[in-house]
């Protein structure tokens, strides 16, 4: 099931790739005006080669330029007027990308002036050009835009008509042009304009609303949109909260309370920070963190539980509440100054650590170097049942989420994982428990952000000693850590005399979404530098074993009922949906788009 789930999700990152980021807008504005000027001055030099016909081209394309930022600004404020996407700076750049297809036919229609003397040929491939520009500006519009149908026609159509009209008013002062001919033309040719564009819709829409979800794709697609260009999580999450399911979560809680107050606390959600950006469940391991922190008045590392994608809550009021129940159930009630030593136990490539405080076993899984990615839920029913034979009525697991590479994880590394886990619960139950002291410290390092992977969170160390061996839980507020970057760390903490340790990754989704690579984010240490993380982690760890002193361990279960998630079936279809509809985008454009071209070609020739 996390397979398919896995590849559902990966169906939604493989077009991710696709997306791009607009220049700036000084930039577009270059563009705009050079692109305008090369088609300008080209046209009015194939008619007659001189001097005049620069300078004519250039008044022109001054003119044209002008005319395009002021209905662009205009459209901005009107028809687009508190849309979420179309603001003046995409409105111009939707314009230099519809000039840019509009002016094909224009330079090649100059070639046909200079080589054959036709200016008829220009003129017809002119408004061809002027077709092709309008089809491009109405799918656009439609597709990504919130406002109506009428608005985003209007705004699609405003542009190129004045353009039209201006490109016609001047060429009447080189050759009188028969302007009923061309007036017939366009009234024919808008009809047939609308048709291709709310044909293409309507057949890449239909894969959504023919979907077990019946919603549309494109609704879907303009919410990513919102929130891709404004970061606006709220349309997202709307259809999330009506796609998404019930279900109860649980969120574990260990904290550590010495004489003067708390020392540290580890929290661990079961369930899922994501989808990305900063909707859903995505910046939850922060949220908790920060809130618990404040309640509790220390170090607190939130690390990631054992469930996927299927658990990721579907809005921010899902997120409110799961804070609450927390915050409500602190500070824990029952505490134990003792606890056994952190054991390890491998099993071929698979690892895991198992230390009892009190009656409440931490557990920590990993198959790093290999990948270390989101685990199934049935190894937390192995670990229970394992837990319940030896009486052990608390446990916390841990999905460490600490390597990742080009290779998936396999069934067989899952079953390696049941084993190693009861093993190490098995020897860490053999220890006799002793006093325990724990120091933790935080550090959020200022040379990274969400963008090199790094979220809010920082780096969380939580240093334990027991009975002499010293023992420490790093946790990286990161989407998973790039494989071999762990065991540089441990391998870095060797002058600290630690017995054992493992670094983690909350898991956190605020780092997904804000770069444009394969995985639409950076694991830890992917664009880092693996000395300065080394040297960072140094330093936590060492503040955490200054901060070092005898406490007692207390914890807690939080169950929060009838919590809104995505769901595992919901993820699966919107997977595939995605994919369908890119999928019948490409091939409904390559059927529809010739046959209008065709279309348009006749009835030039007709007219």
């Amino acid at each position: 099931m996390t397979n398919s789930l896995n590849h559902s999700i990966n169906l939604l990152v493989k077009h991710y790739s696709s997306l791009f980021t607009l220049p700036t807008l000084k930039r577009i504005m270059l563009y705009t005006l050079t692109l305008i000027m090369l088609d300008s001055v080209i046209s009015c030099l194939v008619l007659e080669l001189s001097i005049s016909s620069i300078f004519l081209g250039i008044g022109i394309a001054t003119t044209f330029f002008l005319i395009i930022l002021l209905t662009d600004l205009f459209i901005s404020k009107t028809f687009m007027e508190n849309d979420v996407i179309f603001n003046f700076r995409r409105c111009l750049a939707l314009s230099f990308f519809s000039n840019l297809v509009w002016s094909i036919p224009i330079l090649i229609g100059s070639l046909f002036i200079a080589f054959f003397n036709s200016e008829t040929v220009w003129i017809k491939l002119f408004l061809l050009g002027f077709c092709a520009a309008l089809i491009l500006r109405l799918i656009v519009f439609l597709t990504v835009s919130m406002k109506n149908h009428l608005l985003t026609s209007i705004s699609a159509f405003f542009q190129p008509l004045i353009c039209l009209f201006f490109t016609f008013l001047i060429w009447q002062i080189f050759m009188p042009l028969n302007i009923l001919q061309t007036i017939l033309f366009v009234g024919i040719a808008i009809p047939i304009i609308f048709a291709a564009a709310f044909s293409f819709i309507f057949v890449v829409d239909i894969v959504g609303k023919s979907s077990p979800l019946r919603f549309s794709a494109f609704s879907l697609f303009k919410a990513f949109m919102a929130n891709w260009t404004e970061d606006l999580n709220e349309p997202l999450e709307r259809i999330f909260e009506r796609l998404g399911e019930e279900r109860e979560v649980e969120v574990n809680i260990l904290a550590f309370k010495g004489k003067d107050g708390y020392k540290a606390a580890l929290v661990v959600p079961s369930f899922h920070p994501g989808p990305f950006k900063n909707v859903g469940s995505s910046p939850i391991p922060f949220f908790i963190q920060k809130a618990v922190s404040e309640k509790l008045k220390c170090p607190v590392a939130v690390a990631h539980g054992l469930f996927g994608h299927e658990l990721d809550l579907a809005s921010q009021r899902q997120n409110e509440r799961v804070l609450n129940a927390i915050l409500n159930s602190l500070p824990p009630k029952s505490f134990a100054s003792e606890a056994s030593p952190m054991i390890r136990v491998s099993e071929e490539t698979a690892s895991a650590t198992c230390q009892i405080f009190g009656d409440c076993a931490l557990l920590t899984l990993t198959l790093a170097p290999k990948t270390t990615e989101d685990f199934p839920k049935e190894i937390g029913e192995h670990i229970s049942k394992s837990a319940s034979k030896l009486d052990l009525s608390n446990f916390i697991v841990v999905n460490a989420h600490n390597s990742i590479n080009s290779l998936e994880q396999s069934e067989e590394e899952f079953k390696l994982l049941k084993v190693a886990a009861s093993r190490s619960l098995e020897e860490a139950l053999r220890n006799k428990p002793k006093p325990l002291k724990v120091g933790a410290a935080k550090l959020n390092p200022a040379e990274y952000g969400v963008y090199e992977g790094m979220g809010p969170g920082g780096i969380v160390a939580l240093a334990i000693e027991v009975n002499g061996q010293k023992c420490v839980y790093i946790v990286f507020d990161g989407n998973n850590m790039i494989s071999g970057l762990r065991e540089k760390i441990l391998n870095g903490l060797k002058d600290f005399e630690i017995a054992e340790g493992e670094v983690m990754t909350s898991d956190t989704h605020v780092v997904n979404g804000v770069v444009l690579n394969k995985r639409g984010y950076h694991p830890v240490g992917e664009v880092m530098d693996h000395e300065k993380i080394i040297g960072m982690v140094k330093k936590v760890v060492s503040k955490a074993f200054k901060e070092m002193e005898s406490v007692s361990a207390g914890w807690r279960t939080v169950k929060v009922p009838s919590v809104k998630v995505i769901g595992e079936r919901q993820i699966e279809v919107m997977g595939i949906i995605a994919h369908k509809a890119a999928r019948r985008a490409k091939k409904a454009a390559l059927t529809i788009f010739p046959i209008t071209g065709l279309a348009l070609i006749g009835l030039l020739i007709v007219i």
